[in-house]
């Protein structure tokens, strides 16, 4: 009778249970899937954009404003939103608790983000026109950093700038509003394509025509005229100027803006108003908006303020670098210079003198003067000319030698004031020998390409050389090989930390390791941003790393120039610096690392951990690595809870005593399969091919030593019920289903008492490529079960599959392998499903477990690489 009852609630329950179609699994999957490969990009955008910034605080040479971090901090808000509702899709409503840490991450950025930059900008948006002597770096905002810089030099130095004003942001905004233009110009940008050049110039006349037909705001033009006057009262009637570009972010740090914007000279007072709107209408330039659209920079964060300084009539100008451009190391002072104005060194028209000028003495060390073809000067009337040279002129020296060492003091001048970043500086020289300056703005030194970077003192004990560097500097100590997770608890201080894969949890053990050297990894994954983050110097890629060195090996890393040197090369330390930084200490340094505080700490290390949940996610690097995990989980779980109608399955005919069930998910059969039998011949799934070359590699007729114990503990098993499931060849319960299509299978497999689930992607896209493995249960005592799932566990290790153990379950997974290495290890997962059987039975007798061991490896071995 309690058969009876058992088999009829049975029957009852399962009758109950919708099942589902195979068009129904086959749309789940399609979407599962797709929303999968989203989230692996996100991902991926995410990892790639935080290493990006975290770069700009260690590595020299990287430059960057307020408008990048802002810019950057959107591009990761979009990016992890995107990511969490691709795994809200995959699972609904499972980790909407996302959404909240996701809110509340957001709201700390927006705080720093808009408190902290209206702090290093202050901004009095009330007045069109500013002289020079009101502005200064303080209000950056109103006037442009080109226009902000030579106001603070004409306040607070003794150089020389000529007079002039400012027509600020706020003019520029009431212009656009008065005239309606933006709406407009959005208009003009929706209707134009942007990834061709003749579509941008198409776009640029139509918005210069717009801009040019504008009229001026009320009021505007009385106060461009009596800001004009002064400057008559100032320097005499009738002064010409210029009026020059100063927009937002333009000569900043990371966005020069260099000739993308119009200057306009010698400029007579009754075409003031035109030439100023000629410079509004440049913001719209064919090359300024390649720039931006290059640059990420958005057309409404950018105002364009316009400089109308008084016209300086020079006798020759040109161009400092306070360093040269071209090699960082090399600190000589470069100054251009050209007969006329400085107009012809930054066109390229004419050949121009160049002197380099050492700036500890202030020696002249080189001179280069070539022959120069013209001059541009003023015209009488307005505008400039181009003035031929005489043979005997074109060959002199544009300035003289003392003149030479004054433009070097001033630039040494500039550069102090300006906190020790470099400058390049346009200057002027008058006709009565006075020097101006017209413009300063900061620039980047590149880094010169070195030969011979390898110490050749120690040629004979390079190891390795190559690889990837994902963290910079130099490290030596001990090494230590960590390919188990029980290696992490015995990792010893200042180690070399050695490892086969660049897998996160490693970072856990970034505070005690000297550096980091790993077979696989990539700059842009999760170690790899922790390594930088704690500045232990790392290489990645390097492939056989595990057979150079063993555990205790002493060696030193040279992560800059990938060179791994036997022994411990104390010189090679004592050389170790830390690359300056030149905004080391800048406000926008600050923001930057309070930005990075709120994005880019990982926290959330272990999965298998308690405090793995979404409500612990404190970071943008968190909450990926959340999605990243639960995603690869939830593809993993693909078909566990749903119920497959047993008509839409197709036999898989086969030698092994097993009964699989196909369904087909899209693409997993060659062609369309009539009956209800499928043949091997017929499967089109290359993963599922491979799982099956490993299941029929070696044969297996179950374990040789089966101890009487062992036999026993099954028997009182099955007899005490427990938790097993009889075994019974053809039972609904032991068939094993797989679901296919050309990249993807899920196998679920139940044998007797153990049960086992396999599931990979095998695709081209390495990164969202994956395999697993899950095995429970067993025939015989828990305690036997338990060192099967451990013995499994060390085999699958050894073949660099990470593992995680719980009882008498275990999973395993590889992750972000390419298509033909992971092939291999789903071939080893096929083997592994065979042989495994009936282990737990042998599990107490050391010489049988040592004896498969052995035997295990061999096989794979010999499977792997015949």
């Amino acid at each position: 009778m309690e058969i009876l009852k058992k088999l009829f609630s049975k029957w009852n329950s399962s009758s109950k249970e919708a099942v589902i179609t195979q068009e129904q699994l086959s749309s789940l999957f399609t979407s599962r899937y797709h929303n999968y490969k989203l989230l692996i990009g996100a991902n991926n955008k995410i990892l790639e954009i935080i290493s990006e910034m975290e770069r700009l605080l260690t590595d020299e040479g990287f430059f960057y404003s307020s408008s990048y971090i802002k810019s950057k901090t959107t591009q990761l808000g979009v990016n992890v939103l995107r990511a969490i509702k691709n795994l809200d899709t995959m699972a609904p409503n499972k980790y909407t608790a996302l959404y909240t840490a996701f809110g509340n991450i957001r709201k700390k950025l927006d705080d720093v983000l808009e408190i902290k930059i209206i702090e290093t900008n202050s901004s009095n948006k009330s007045n069109y026109i500013l002289s020079f002597k009101d502005v200064s770096r303080d209000n950056i905002n109103d006037v442009g950093s080109k226009m902000a810089v030579l106001g603070e030099i004409y306040k607070f130095s003794d150089l020389l700038v000529p007079e002039g004003f400012v027509m600020t942001s706020y003019l520029h905004d009431q212009f656009m509003e008065y005239n309606e233009i933006k709406p407009e110009i959005d208009r003009l940008f929706q209707i134009h394509e942007k990834d061709k050049m003749d579509n941008i110039f198409k776009l640029s006349s139509a918005i210069s025509k717009v801009i040019m037909a504008a009229k001026m705001p009320p009021s505007s033009v009385d106060e461009i005229y009596k800001a004009y006057q002064k400057l008559e009262e100032s320097i005499g009637f009738g002064v010409m100027v210029s009026l020059r570009s100063s927009a937002s972010f333009e000569d900043s740090i990371d966005n020069s803006f260099a000739g993308q914007y119009s200057s306009k000279l010698n400029i007579s007072k009754e075409f003031i108003i035109n030439a100023y709107k000629e410079v509004l209408a440049s913001k719209y330039s064919p090359t300024a908006i390649a720039y931006r659209l290059n640059m990420g920079l958005w057309d409404e964060d950018i105002s364009m303020c316009v400089g109308c300084m008084a016209m300086v009539d020079a006798s020759a100008g040109g161009v400092i670098y306070t360093r040269n451009p071209l090699d960082n190391e090399d600190d000589s002072i470069i100054i251009t210079s050209v007969f006329g104005l400085p107009t012809a060194v930054v066109d390229g028209t004419t050949s121009v003198d160049m002197f380099t000028v050492l700036r500890t003495n202030l020696e002249i060390l080189k001179k280069d003067i070539p022959i120069k073809s013209h001059a541009i000067r003023l015209h009488k009337l307005d505008g400039l000319i181009k003035e031929e040279l005489k043979p005997e002129s074109a060959q002199l020296q544009s300035i003289n030698d003392e003149t030479v060492l004054e433009l070097a003091r001033i630039a040494l001048k500039l550069e102090e004031y300006f906190l020790g970043i470099s400058q390049d500086i346009e200057w002027a020289l008058d006709k009565q020998g006075k020097i101006y300056i017209l413009q300063c703005r900061p620039f980047k030194p590149v880094s010169a390409y070195k030969t011979n970077t390898v110490n050749d003192k120690y040629i004979d004990d390079i190891i390795s050389k190559g690889g990837q560097r994902a963290s910079s500097g130099i490290a030596a100590g001990s090494c230590y090989i960590v390919n188990k997770d029980a290696h992490i608890l015995t990792f010893p201080d200042k180690a070399i930390l050695i490892a086969p894969f660049a897998v996160p949890k490693l970072a856990a053990l970034l505070g005690r390791a000297a550096a980091v050297i790993t077979q696989e990894g990539s700059l842009v994954g999760h170690l790899a941003s922790v390594a930088r983050e704690y500045k232990v110097p790392a290489i990645f890629n390097i492939p056989n790393i595990m057979e150079i060195v063993k555990n205790g090996d002493e060696i030193t890393i040279d992560a800059d120039n990938l060179v791994i040197y036997r022994g411990i090369k104390d010189d090679l330390l004592a050389e170790s610096r830390t690359s300056k930084n030149l905004m080391k200490g800048s406000p926008i340094e600050r923001i930057l690392q309070d930005v990075l505080q709120i994005i880019a700490p990982l926290n959330l290390l272990d999965p298998d951990s308690d405090e793995f949940q979404p409500e612990r996610c404190q970071t943008y690097h968190d909450i990926i690595r959340f999605c990243h995990e639960k995603s690869v989980n939830e593809l993993f779980a693909f078909g566990k809870l749903e119920k497959y109608s047993r008509h839409t399955c197709k036999e898989l005919v086969s030698d092994l005593p097993l009964n699989y069930l196909i369904i087909n998910l899209e693409d997993g059969f060659k062609r369309e399969i009539k009956g209800r039998k499928v043949h091997l011949n017929d499967i089109n799934s290359m993963p599922f091919l491979s799982l099956w070359d490993g299941l029929m590699a070696v044969a297996w007729n179950g374990p040789q030593h089966i101890d009487v114990g062992g036999f026993l503990s099954v028997v009182m098993r099955h007899n005490s019920g427990g938790d097993a499931v009889l075994s019974n060849q053809g039972s609904y319960e032991n068939d094993n289903y797989v679901l296919l299509s050309s990249h993807f299978f899920s196998l679920t497999s139940r044998l007797g008492y153990h049960f086992c689930t396999i599931e990979a992607l095998a695709s081209e896209r390495t990164l969202e490529n994956y395999a697993g493995f899950y095995f429970k249960g067993g025939a015989a005592d828990f305690q036997r079960r338990n060192l099967r799932i451990k013995f499994i566990g060390e085999i699958l290790e050894h073949f660099q599959f990470n593992i995680s153990l719980k009882g008498d379950s275990l999973r395993a997974k590889v992750n972000a392998f390419e298509s033909s290495k992971l092939l291999i290890k789903i071939k080893i997962l096929g083997y592994m499903l065979m042989h495994t059987r009936q282990l737990d039975m042998v599990m107490l007798n050391s010489s049988c477990v040592e004896e498969y061991r052995t035997k295990f490896i061999t096989d794979i071995d010999s499977m792997i690489y015949s």
